[in-house]
Formats: C-alpha cells, structure tokens, sequence
C-alpha cells in the first residue's frame, strides 16, 4: 500500500491537499474507488482541528493521523477519541524509557479499539540495534510497527531490509520500514519485494514532509512499487549524481508496457562508498543487469566477473548483465555515438575531432571516431597521460582548424542542474564547425545555444543516449527472457 502525506500551513491547505490527493490516488473524482491510504501530518498545521473529519471514515477507510513533536499528546488522544482513522501514529522517540503520558495513551487505544502505529525514527544514521528497538515496540501489541532510520550510503537500506526479511513473515504486527534520506530511496520502492505493511509518498514535487520522499505518480506510474515482488527482478543505474538520468522513465516504461515483473532502480553511489556500495547491491538484490554513467565507467571494469572485447579495447563500461551468476560487462556508448555520427548527411565526416574529458564517455567517443578515420585529439585539464592535451592548447587547436573541426563534450559540465554553465567560452567556436555534446539534460546546453549563436552546426546528446539505450534494452531483454 502506497501512502500519500498531506499536510499544509493552515487547516484549509491541508484539505485542499487532502481532497487533490484522493484525486490523485484515484485517478479521478471519485473518491469511493480510493485505494491506497493518506496521512493527515497534523504537526506544522497552525490551526488545526479535527471537526472537518467528522463522518470521513465512511467516505474515507484508509486516513491515517499522525502527528510529531513533543506538544502532540492531546491532539493523539483527540484523534484516538474520535474514531474517524483507520490507523492513529504514536511516534515514540526512546523505545527504551517510555514516559508514562505515551504508556497511558496506548491503554486510551487498547480501550477505544483504536489501530495504532507505533512508530521510531532514527534522523542521524541507521543504528545496528534495530533489532532490540523493534522488540520493544512488538511487546507494546501495536496492529502496525514502523521504523524509519537516516541512509548515510546505499548500504544502510539492506540493515533495514534484512532486518524486514528476518522479522516480517514470523510475527503478528504488520511492519513498515525504510530509510529517509537521498540514499533510502530504494528501500521506499521495494517494500513488498520484503513483504512489508506500506511505503509513504508525497502529493507532488516540492510538498516532501520527508527527506528522500518521492510523488505518489512515480511510486505508482515509475516505479510500479506496488505490484513488485519477491519474484521482482532488478535493474539499475550506478553514478553520482544521477538526477539528471532519463535511464528511469526508459526502462520502467519499457518493463510496464511489457508487463515484466522487473523494476529499474537508480542507485546513487558516492564515490568513497562505491565499491562497498555495489558488493552489497550486488551480494543482495543479486540484480540483472545495470547502466553505468559518470563517474564510475572506469572504476566498475575491475569489479566485474568479466568483460567483453569491446569494453576491454575502449577501457570502460556502461553496461553490466548477469549470465551464469557472472557479471560480464560491455559498452554501447560507442555504438550511440557511432551511429549518430554516422546520420551526417553524405556522411561528410570533419577532418579533425576534438574530444574535451578523458573518462569513460570520451574513450567511447575516441574508439568510435577512430573506426571512423578521423583524426582524434583529447582535452583535458589534468590529463592522465601524454597522448591527452592540456585544456589550454584548445584554444590553439580550434584556431587552426576553423570549420573542419568536429568539437565533443564528453565532460559532464553544463549537465542538469548547471545548466548555465559551458565548457568552453564562445569565442572558441568557429562559423561552419560542428560542435555535439554528449549532455541530453538539458535537451540543448549551454554550450549548443553558443554554437548554434555562432552559426556552427549541432548534434544533441539526446540523440547518443537513445540510440545507446536501445542497445541496451536489447540486452537487458535477452537477460529478462532467457
């Protein structure tokens, strides 16, 4: 079950929230089809009361109330007392030193057959003592037991679900249990991979009551989050930062329409945790197959059970693909470029290619401009060895070449959410040169905006990660099927 959290600053925000999120759950007007549930979050609402729920339940079987904070006891007992929610939330903020105003309220539910979630929630990091704190909260007899920890790295999401897998299948209270936080993200979307009770989202970008939350439309529509499970196979994206990615929508969409029991999951790794990182996703979720992007299209090629031929000539990898339990890597960044270099018209290739970057989309580029006979030159400001150029002689390079030159960024400056950004000042650009960049968020950089003020001919990175994409698919399909 798939929980939207409304609130508001005012009583009359959060029923308008209240009203648009039954819409929303629904998919229309109607709020009698409602599945799913809403939580009313109380805490922050300056006015709240509790009279405009009165009657509600009828309309409305799955209101869950909750309210934060240490000044919340009243307003709990009120919403236990009125009986109009299916579930009340009793946060507990020291499982180990109940205080006698929470104990006296939770004998108030006993007494009134209220269902209550007795939940914890850990804002700093995820403890190693779950196991005692869910033990505590067990002996209290709750319907529902939720706990909620801070995921500092991808890792912290499989203390949870591991714990979940132990717990979930043995005992009488339903449990939700996730992390808060960018990197808990996907213990939110497989809650019924491990069996658990409900994930929460929020109404619509920007009305997140928690950190890490996510809209209800790619919970439900993306992520299909709650028709997964324990059969669900899994997919990915390894990089930092990844929010920029349209890998996603691509291949959830894909999965969706074909009706396969997969989800394709964006693992957001930073680069100090990435190799205890990817061990754990790897040794847990045992995924199918994974996209790579920046930084890591070098770094993953040595933690790889194999690689192929291409990715070993052009020294990086942005695919990965599970064969006999073996992780064997490729590249299908060179056959994007490939073929978007190859749709010039007449094929009218320039004579010369300057290629700015030196990681794993350069490489890609560098390979494939050589199948095609072009003279090749790289740029980098530190660069890694004696065939790359220092940044600087661009200037230089781009003053000799005039229009036959061909400008690559494969650098990821003026991606998404620096858009404003170039990487090179305009007057490098030369009337008559074809200049394409690699970045597809936004569509058209900043750098493309320039070329194209100065009359140079342009190529969108769109184009590249589509026709690499479909690649891509074809391969994760070959995984899905077999």
């Amino acid at each position: 079950m798939i929980c939207i959290s409304v609130t508001g600053q005012r009583m009359a925000d959060l029923l308008t929230n209240l009203k648009t999120a039954c819409d929303v759950a629904t998919g229309s007007g109607s709020r009698s089809r409602l599945s799913g549930c809403i939580e009313i979050r109380a805490d922050g609402v300056r006015d709240f009361s509790l009279s405009p729920f009165s009657g509600m339940k009828q309309k409305h079987p799955s209101l869950i109330f909750t309210c934060l904070g240490k000044d919340n006891i009243r307003l709990l007992k009120d919403a236990i007392n009125c009986r109009q929610f299916e579930f009340v939330t009793i946060d507990i903020p020291d499982v180990f030193n109940l205080s006698p105003s929470l104990r006296a309220m939770l004998n108030l539910a006993q007494l009134k057959r209220a269902k209550i979630i007795l939940s914890y929630h850990n804002f700093q990091n995820t403890q190693g003592n779950i196991e005692k704190v869910y033990q505590k909260l067990y002996d209290l007899k709750p319907q529902v037991i939720k706990i909620v920890t801070y995921a500092r790295n991808i890792s912290d999401n499989f203390k949870i679900l591991k714990f979940a897998g132990r717990v979930v299948k043995n005992r009488a209270s339903k449990l939700i249990a996730f992390c808060m936080g960018e990197h808990g993200l996907i213990s939110r979307i497989l809650y019924k991979k491990f069996g658990l009770f409900m994930t929460y989202s929020s109404l619509e970008e920007g009305k997140e009551l928690a950190e890490g939350q996510i809209p209800f439309w790619q919970m439900k529509k993306l992520y299909n989050a709650d028709s997964l499970n324990p059969r669900t196979k899994v997919f990915g994206l390894l990089g930092y930062p990844i929010q920029h990615s349209f890998s996603p929508y691509l291949f959830n969409l894909f999965f969706r329409m074909k009706k396969s029991n997969a989800v394709y999951l964006p693992f957001s790794i930073k680069p100090e945790d990435f190799e205890n990182d990817f061990a754990r996703i790897n040794s847990y979720l045992k995924p199918e197959g994974f996209s790579v992007t920046s930084p890591y299209k070098i770094r993953i090629m040595r933690l790889l059970d194999k690689t192929d031929k291409v990715s070993r000539e052009i020294k990086a990898v942005n695919t990965i693909y599970r064969e006999d339990n073996k992780l064997i890597g490729t590249n299908t960044d060179w056959l994007g470029a490939y073929k978007v270099i190859e749709s010039i018209p007449e094929r009218n290739y320039p004579e010369y290619a300057f290629v700015l970057g030196q990681g794993g989309v350069s490489r890609a580029l560098v390979y494939t401009l050589q199948q095609l006979n072009i003279k090749t030159t790289v740029f980098a400001k530190h660069p890694a060895n004696r065939q790359i150029q220092p940044w600087q002689k661009l200037a230089q390079f781009c003053s000799n070449s005039g229009e036959k030159a061909f400008l690559i960024n494969a650098t990821p400056v003026g991606m998404f959410p620096d858009s404003d950004k170039s990487p090179v000042d305009k007057h490098l650009l030369k009337k008559g040169m074809l200049v394409f960049d690699t970045i597809y968020n936004p569509i058209e950089t900043k750098l493309l905006k320039l070329a194209r003020q100065k009359g140079c001919k342009i190529i969108q990175g769109l184009q590249m990660f589509f026709y690499q994409a479909i690649e891509q698919l074809r391969i994760f399909k070959s995984v899905l099927y077999n």
